[in-house]
């Protein structure tokens, strides 16, 4: 237990110390793209063992508060956390189960380097990704699931796209509702 709770503290101070020179060169735009990493490695983890480490999350989360203080955008950032909440709160009560905690911290680590009106196209995209997964799964293999699937990396795909991509879907959304 001892070794796991040391890699759990050492995973973000390595990450942090990472990113400090863009802090020292006042290079705050590589900071835009800082949360991809741990989002990655906490995708492979989740892939290789059904469990997410908390250190991705905290990583993601704590560089997600960072950046929009830097950027003056952190009402915007809690916003999407609170959402993500609302979503995953209204989820819990209908079903009862569904996300598995680890998920429901990523997703919420996640939303801080969202803007609110994305969040939806994030959590769709996500839930569309691996439902495409299980789709193909079934047809190449032609067999049931067996255990959870993982959804850290269906989260990290949804985070990707939505953070590159969000606007434009929006304005499709947008376009086509309208």
């Amino acid at each position: 237990m001892k070794k796991f709770l040391k890699i759990e503290l050492i995973i973000p101070l390595l990450y942090f110390l990472s990113v400090l020179p863009c802090f020292l060169l006042n290079n705050f735009n590589v900071l835009s793209y800082g949360w991809i990493i741990p989002a990655i490695f906490g995708a492979y983890e989740d892939l290789k063992s059904s469990l997410i480490s908390d250190s991705w999350s905290l990583s993601i989360g704590i560089c997600g508060l960072f950046h929009a203080f830097i950027f003056s955008h952190i009402k915007y950032s809690l916003l999407s956390f609170i959402l993500t909440g609302v979503f995953y709160l209204i989820i819990y009560f209908l079903f009862k189960k569904g996300f598995g905690a680890g998920d429901v911290i990523f997703s919420l680590a996640l939303s801080l380097w969202l803007n609110p009106k994305y969040i939806l196209i994030f959590l769709w995209i996500s839930a569309f990704s691996s439902l495409i997964f299980i789709f193909l799964y079934f047809l190449i293999c032609k067999k049931h699931f067996k255990k959870n699937i993982p959804f850290i990396p269906f989260l990290t795909i949804g985070g990707i796209i939505t953070y590159f991509y969000g606007y434009e879907i929006y304005l499709i959304i947008e376009t086509i509702l309208l």
